[in-house]
Order: structure tokens, then sequence, then C-alpha cells
């Protein structure tokens, strides 16, 4: 997975150019949406692959008031 991400940051920097370390700032900003983006597709498709949404967030909350 990080194989992944470091390739489509190399994928955006040759597409936009960034070469300067001033743009490094720039260049984790990406990086940060990159891993947010693959974060949620990845919850999501857990969620989705357990049943209906609604269940799983319901399941999901009942164990977390169960527990406290």
């Amino acid at each position: 997975m990080l194989t992944l991400i470091k390739n489509l940051v190399a994928i955006l920097k040759a597409h936009f150019g960034i070469t300067s370390i001033k743009s490094q700032k720039g260049v984790t900003m990406v990086e940060y949406a990159l891993m947010a983006s693959l974060i949620a597709v990845a919850a999501i498709a857990v969620l989705t692959g357990t049943g209906s949404l609604s269940e799983a967030l319901n399941a999901a909350f009942t164990s977390i008031k169960d527990a406290l």
C-alpha cells in the first residue's frame, strides 16, 4: 500500500512538475489526501461488504454503547 502511495505521488509530481524543495508542503498535502481517501474507501468497502450500511453502523454503535 505504501508503494502505491509513493507511485501516485511520483505521478502527481511528474504531472505538476514539482521539483523544488519549496513544493514539499504541497506534496505532503497530496499524500495526506491520498491516505484519507484510501482509508475512506476501505471503510466503505468493509461496511458495505458486511451487509447493509445501516445495519453495520447500528451494530458498531450498539457494541460501543454496550461497552460503555
